[in-house]
């Protein structure tokens, strides 16, 4: 089996997804998920999420600020100079697959199944 990276959360969405379009012309959505960590603390964890392609599209589309969301994805830990020059990291969870936790139906990006059965050889 080769390396795996894949993570599933389940949780709020803190604001509207947003939509646009990336100077390589792809379609992305960012959205923040509100993740409320286990007892006894209740505290919660605010998760980047960014999808893409016609995936983006249907969640800028059917999902709004306040409603429950399943993401199932990877993560990806970028490195980066902000602009007045400090080293930054950041960690965003790619999502290939987007349901309401309540709902039998799911999105799917369209290359997520390909990517899971090749980790799975």
């Amino acid at each position: 089996m080769k390396d795996l990276n894949e993570v599933c959360i389940s949780g709020t969405l803190m604001r509207d997804p947003v939509l646009r379009r990336t100077r390589a012309d792809h379609d992305m959505c960012t959205v923040m998920v509100s993740v409320m960590r286990p007892e006894p603390s209740k505290a919660h964890d605010y998760l980047d999420v960014i999808c893409w392609e016609e995936l983006a599209a249907k969640v800028a589309d059917e999902f709004r600020a306040g409603e429950r969301i399943l993401f199932k994805g990877r993560l990806r830990k970028n490195n980066y100079t902000s602009t007045d020059g400090q080293k930054r990291v950041s960690t965003q969870i790619i999502a290939d697959y987007v349901q309401r936790p309540e709902e039998p139906a799911y999105y799917e990006s369209a290359d997520a199944a390909g990517a899971y059965a090749e980790n799975m050889a």
